[in-house]
């Protein structure tokens, strides 16, 4: 079953495995609505008993945090899970291995990075996820046993290598198993458990909130506790909503064996301790829940009430939403801080354009705490609104205001990536709000929308479909975006492209290196992608070709720098370039330096003619560079000869003096 117009995502059957293929570069209405007809068919199949779906980018990360498929964790896993025959995510693009259980679902994720490029800790933005459960930097690969009679699948997952071992002992972990989960459909899910303890008096924080112990009548091992608390008795205002997982890898030893850390090691999971400034003063509901090995959640326990006083919660007035895009008729959850206490301080949705005061708030919810999560249950219809925080039953407001839009995210495409200088960048829009004022923005890489940041835009004219062409973009990184009613609230996933080639300009300090020193590399221009990267390779090797030495990502940054340290780098001719998201694609002028124990000219006097007043000297040169040729008759003046360009081999020059005596130097320019 392929996607209209070709296998841009596509899906088949082995045995009763179906397995679907979904393109993460290809977000949108349409292939949701493909993979929409595919579960519908997986799930009424009776051949088919499991789905395994597959995403280039993940569904969550924690290296290189947001680098993830926003399409895939928003939109398509939750159709995807809407049958319990759907047990398994795999995702990529992150060099390295990481599994976890979705919060909702009886589905796991993971990335399956296999090997390529090193990503190691350290290397990037990072942040400890509770739908993670590991998180491994090794080169892997995964095998999954299905008995289609007993409808059980096994994983297990192998290491071969590990990027920070030195060369040598590199692919030394020979097959190391470091992972395995499994899924058996057909079986009961765990016993619903209780909160322990006598809350009946004010309670001070520090407060450890115990759970009863895990039973499972499938002889299940305890794999997860979920712990929720709310401000009210139906956990709508959820104040604190953790799930801890029985190990938790995140890290690692460091040198010399980059052994995985579990952060989770000792930890008692059916504890939970509130912080002294966890919660503030008032009345509190608490409840846990139970989850198998087999992902399978218990239902909630009873919920338990209790009250906090002397709290040290503090914060500053704000709030926030999970995101900018929702669903029409989905809850919609506020998460505020920093409220004076007041039992009248209050949170209204409002459509944009409403003035609060003179118009009433299409949803309101006073806020019985100074923090916490505001739940409204059956959300919004289809449209553009925001969320404001008052105090005292007025309207005053004491944070800013956040936008959002209820519908379905608009969908972008360009017919490729690159375009030449000069050219008109179609692009095409669908499933759009069709607001009269909504616009295309297109921006420069880095550039955040805002008052005269676009490059070019075009308002939609309220249709839901159609196409512009873009004309005169100057040679850059752009993306194209959607934004609603002349304002700059994106709704859409960000549309990447180019125009030019080698649009980034690198540049180093020295371009000469004493062995064993480090060397910075500096960027401008860049396309602000992940794992946009500068690669070190030696004169005369290709990209692509086997010949990389070393590589450093530049962390989504468009301008900046890098700082290579390679002690051990051979004397010897080198250039660096800019690359774009972990490709072989180069977005920069490559700069051409000289690693070697002496950096200056090594000239050579290769003749002398002291009759004709001829010299003919020799020197090794740089590619890219420089070199004037200077001439003196008494060490008090040079005179410029000639500038010669250097190619990486020996240049040769005759100097006449048309004197009896004179003296030569060549000067790296």
């Amino acid at each position: 079953m392929n996607s209209p117009g070709g296998e841009v995502y596509y899906a088949y059957q082995l045995a009763n495995v179906a397995f679907v293929h979904t393109s993460s570069e290809h977000a949108g209405a349409g292939q949701l609505a493909w993979v929409q007809d595919v579960a519908d068919a997986v799930g009424s199949a009776p051949g088919c008993d499991w789905m395994v779906s597959l995403c280039h980018r993940p569904y969550q990360a924690e290296q290189y945090i947001g680098d993830i498929s926003g399409w895939l964790r928003d939109s398509a896993m939750a159709v995807l899970c809407g049958t319990e025959k759907h047990v398994l995510n795999i995702g990529a693009h992150h060099h390295l291995y990481a599994r976890g259980q979705t919060r909702d679902w009886p589905a796991y994720h993971i990335i399956s990075g296999g090997s390529s490029w090193d990503q190691y800790w350290g290397q990037s933005n990072e942040a400890d996820y509770d739908d993670v459960q590991k998180t491994i930097a090794n080169w892997t690969w995964q095998l999954l046993d299905f008995d289609l009679d007993n409808k059980t699948m096994d994983a297990r997952c192998f290491a071969e290598a590990n990027v920070r071992f030195p060369e040598a002992r590199r692919w030394s972990l020979d097959s190391r198993e470091i992972d395995r989960f499994h899924r058996k459909l057909g079986r009961a899910a765990p016993a619903a458990p209780s909160v322990l303890g006598d809350f009946g008096a004010p309670r001070e924080l520090p407060l450890t909130l115990r759970s009863s112990v895990f039973e499972s009548p499938a002889g299940e091992a305890h794999n997860s506790s979920w712990f929720q608390v709310a401000s009210d008795a139906t956990f709508a205002n959820r104040r604190i909503d953790v799930i801890r997982n029985v190990e938790n890898i995140f890290g690692d030893t460091g040198a010399p064996d980059y052994e995985p850390v579990d952060t989770a090691a000792g930890v008692d999971l059916l504890e939970l301790e509130i912080a002294a400034d966890g919660l503030a003063d008032g009345r509190y509901f608490a409840r846990v829940r139970h989850r198998d090995a087999n992902t399978l959640w218990s239902d909630w326990s009873p919920a338990r009430e209790f009250e906090v006083t002397g709290s040290a919660f503090v914060g500053e007035p704000a709030i926030r939403m999970d995101g900018r895009v929702f669903k029409p008729g989905a809850d919609l959850q506020v998460h505020y801080t920093g409220g004076s206490g007041s039992p009248t301080d209050w949170i209204g949705l409002y459509k944009r354009g409403d003035t609060p005061g003179q118009v009433s708030s299409t949803r309101w919810s006073y806020v019985p705490s100074r923090g916490g999560v505001i739940t409204f249950p059956g959300g919004l219809p289809q449209g553009h609104w925001f969320a404001a925080f008052f105090t005292a039953d007025g309207y005053e407001e004491i944070a800013d205001r956040v936008g959002f839009y209820t519908g379905e995210a608009p969908g972008l495409e360009t017919e490729r990536t690159t375009y030449d200088e000069g050219a008109t960048v179609p692009l095409s829009f669908s499933g759009a709000p069709g607001g009269a004022k909504d616009w295309i923005g297109i921006f420069k890489e880095g550039v955040e929308p805002a008052p005269g940041a676009f490059q070019a835009y075009e308002y939609t004219g309220g249709v839901a479909a159609g196409e512009f062409g873009f004309d005169g973009l100057p040679r850059g990184h752009y993306y194209a975006t959607y934004l609603l009613d002349d304002g700059y609230l994106e709704v859409s996933a960000r549309l990447r492209f180019q125009v030019g080639d080698r649009i980034a300009e690198l540049s180093m300090p020295r371009l000469t290196v004493a062995p064993g020193d480090p060397f910075r590399v500096d960027f401008t221009g860049g396309p602000g992608i992940a794992k946009d990267w500068v690669g070190l390779f030696r004169a005369g090797d290709e990209p692509g070709a086997g010949g990389l030495i070393r590589h450093l990502y530049v962390d989504g940054r468009t301008e900046g720098g890098v700082t290579f340290r390679i002690p051990d780098l051979p004397v010897g001719d080198y250039y660096v370039a800019l690359f774009i998201n972990d490709s072989f694609t180069e977005v920069s002028n490559r700069v051409s330096f000289r690693v070697g124990a002496d950096v200056g000219v090594k000239l050579e006097l290769e003749e002398w003619d002291a009759d004709r007043g001829e010299v003919q000297i020799a020197w090794p040169t740089l590619a890219g560079r420089s070199y004037r040729v200077q001439t003196s008759g008494d060490l008090d003046g040079w005179v410029d000869s000639e500038i010669v360009g250097g190619d990486g081999g020996v240049a040769r020059r005759t100097v006449r003096f048309g004197v009896s005596r004179g003296f030569i130097r060549v000067v790296l320019d």
